[in-house]
């Protein structure tokens, strides 16, 4: 199994994955060069992006095949794409999410206002348009 940046050829397993777990779909394309994927045996089974916004970033798309869940591999992908982020010189992290909260703030994001996020964050179309407004805002510093 490999954590490896998204290429073109994988949009169409990234969007089947985003489908099957309920995640928006607009934006991939514009964004892949800070995807990464979870593939093994040319399938991909996991995938996180970000959206880079100065210096701060919105981490978008984490999902993992249903039957593979629980073993860790979220973990793995966020843990790289906290390392990407850094490497494109974001210095907080933000999230919004619907059915994950427990899982993000084990590895280290904090709950806040939605008011509390940063202004370029509040300006993407995840944060004004295809989250529901009871969606949950993260954040995570980065150092």
């Amino acid at each position: 199994m490999e954590v490896r940046k998204a290429n073109l050829e994988d949009i169409a397993g990234i969007l089947q994955l985003l489908t099957e777990n309920k995640l928006p779909l607009q934006g991939v394309a514009v964004h892949l060069q800070n995807f990464l994927v979870l593939a093994k045996d040319g399938q991909i089974i996991g995938c996180a992006g970000l959206e880079i916004y100065g210096m701060v970033a919105l981490l978008r798309s984490v999902a993992i095949r249903k039957d593979r869940r629980c073993q860790g591999l979220g973990r793995t992908i966020v843990e790289e794409i906290f390392n990407l982020a850094i490497q494109r010189k974001s210095k907080k992290l933000y999230l919004l999410t619907a059915t994950a909260p427990e899982f993000f703030q084990k590895i280290g994001f904090k709950w806040i206002d939605r008011g509390a996020a940063d202004p370029l964050i509040q300006q993407t179309e995840e944060f004004r348009q295809l989250c529901p407004l009871s969606a949950i805002v993260m954040v995570k510093e980065l150092t």
